[in-house]
């Protein structure tokens, strides 16, 4: 099983337990989060001392039922139960606002007094709350106590207005009936008591009799009915204190939707911060483990820093490259010993990492040769103070042999193959069956050749390399490398079949100068001076037998 694959099924079998990456975002924006709250804080403290003081006096009334239909039912009717949602709407309706408005004295319309107004139904219970707000809170008691006189009166008119309408219509019903029971007697009177027409007449005034008997049934319960709509069971009372505004429950819930509202902002954009904080953001941008985390060094101001392994051996920077030296060996087990170190764009830092690993190996007792394939804008040479007159660009167009081009170094078992001058076709050279000879050869003498290739997303000559290498080492930058460009550079690496054994997060906090940079002719250059390295190149490789056999240093020495 590959590394890939094993790291993307272990990331599956934790996903749904580890909590912490969904909240990682939130957490990361903890002081967005505070910010928004203390914001939101002010601006409910400012509202909730500025609004003036509000007095609220409320009167219960216990609604009663009317409207009784006589048609529908017996002489003496029955009773429902009352509606209270629709009461409520009745208590706020412009009739009975216009009722309240003439029984106080007040210039208020309508409309205007109805934005005071407030109902509420008691459950369970025939009962309605009736409350009025205002800033006097004399004014409160008042227009409370006029709503619930106004909505009873209201009711009542309309309970007396519908029972005289029906009992309108019954009386004249009546009288009609009690007309034509005369004329029906008229006729019995004057017709033979056996005829037909005796007989027809005195079913007639059976029937008309009876419905006369109902009818004045009807309007007999008619008088007797109540048309009472219900009494004020608690009298509007002057508020002793004011309603609002409640100070406490104001701030409270300003801080709660403070913290709300930050939250939700900074999921927000925590979900679309495109950087990468955590492990978790590399390895999964990346679909490779994390290899190693560098610590930021601080450079001399150009850029241009000699490799950390090599000036300072007992920086946190240098024991980095020491774990990323160790994690490699474990991982490239299997003899992957041609390695490419790329990153996504310019100013990674991928040209420190691969001078600093290689440096690493070197003091492990391995063989290294590092190349600097990136021939567009070389950097290995400036790293170590050497010359650039010579070098990869020189030995893939024949000008000078492998050996001319490979640099023996003062760091035991390392050795340096510049970029060399800028060919006008470094894709191609790449791509060629030199590139691949040369780095066949130099496999065969050395335990690893390290590749230090351009940025994947901005030229093409790192995927033309890919065939050559047995595995590939990711370089991103915390500050400013986006999740999306890994991503994609990790996509293009797949389609030409390149292995990535994982990545290198660069450039970690704590906070200090700015440390790598990589200034392209195609991107902007980052970071400031370096100081050059003490040790300094002395002389080509023989090309007698094996390359490595002896070496022109001061003082030679066999390897």
């Amino acid at each position: 099983m590959s590394v890939q694959q094993r790291s993307g099924r272990d990331r599956q079998v934790g996903e749904t337990l580890d909590l912490r990456e969904y909240l990682e975002p939130v957490i990361r924006q903890r002081r967005l989060i505070l910010v928004v709250a203390l914001i939101t804080f002010g601006v409910a403290f400012i509202y909730t001392f500025a609004r003036p003081a509000a007095y609220t006096s409320t009167a219960t009334v216990l609604v009663k039922p009317t409207g009784v239909n006589l048609a529908d039912l017996g002489p003496l009717g029955t009773e429902k139960l009352v509606n209270t949602d629709t009461e409520m709407q009745i208590v706020r309706s412009t009739v009975v606002a216009e009722q309240a408005a003439s029984s106080t004295n007040t210039d208020l319309t309508p409309a205007q007094l109805l934005k005071h107004v407030s109902v509420s139904a008691v459950p369970n219970a025939q009962t309605l709350e009736i409350s009025y707000s205002d800033s006097n809170p004399l004014v409160a008691r008042q227009g409370a106590s006029a709503f619930a006189d106004a909505y009873l009166e209201y009711r009542q008119q309309q309970a007396q207005a519908l029972v005289d309408s029906q009992l309108e219509g019954i009386n004249a019903s009546l009288k009609v009936d009690k007309a034509r029971l005369q004329k029906l007697n008229e006729v019995i009177a004057s017709s033979p008591r056996d005829s037909a027409a005796a007989r027809n007449a005195r079913a007639q005034r059976d029937s008309v009799s009876a419905r006369v008997g109902m009818l004045e049934d009807k309007v007999t319960a008619g008088g007797l009915l109540n048309t009472d709509p219900g009494d004020v069971i608690v009298d509007a009372q002057a508020p002793g204190g004011p309603s609002s505004p409640n100070h406490l429950l104001d701030l409270a819930v300003g801080l709660l939707l403070g913290l709300a509202a930050g939250v939700v902002i900074a999921s927000v954009r925590g979900r679309m911060d495109q950087r990468l904080h955590t492990t978790a953001d590399l390895e999964e941008a990346l679909g490779a483990p994390l290899l190693a985390s560098i610590p930021w060094v601080a450079d001399g101001g150009d850029g241009l820093t000699a490799p950390v392994s090599t000036r300072d051996p007992e920086a946190p920077a240098s024991e980095a490259y020491r774990a990323l030296r160790t994690t490699l060996t474990a991982v490239a087990h299997r003899g992957e010993g041609t390695l490419m170190v790329v990153s996504a764009l310019p100013g990674d830092g991928k040209t420190t990492v691969a001078a600093n690993l290689s440096v690493a190996l070197a003091a492990a007792d391995k063989r290294v040769v590092l190349v600097s394939a990136d021939m567009r804008r070389p950097r290995i040479h400036e790293m170590f103070g050497l010359p650039n007159d010579r070098g990869l660009s020189n030995i893939l167009t024949g000008q000078v042999p492998a050996d001319l081009g490979v640099l023996d170094l003062r760091v035991e078992n390392l050795y340096v193959c510049p970029g060399g001058p800028t060919p006008p076709n470094p894709v191609e050279l790449l791509q060629s069956q030199r590139m691949r000879d040369l780095v066949s050869e130099l496999r065969g003498l050395v335990e690893y050749v390290v590749l230090d290739c351009p940025p994947v997303l901005t030229v093409a000559d790192s995927l033309v390399l890919a065939s050559l290498a047995d595995g590939v080492i990711f370089v991103v930058d915390e500050r400013s490398t986006k999740r999306s460009a890994v991503a994609e550079a990790r996509r293009r690496l797949e389609q030409v079949g390149a292995k990535v054994l994982g990545g290198v997060l660069n450039k970690v906090p704590p906070p200090g100068p700015h440390g790598y940079g990589y200034g392209y002719g195609y991107g902007e250059a980052k970071g400031g001076a370096e100081s050059k390295p003490t040790s300094k190149p002395v002389a080509t490789l023989s090309r007698a037998g094996m390359w490595f056999g002896t070496s022109n240093r001061t003082g030679d020495r066999t390897d």
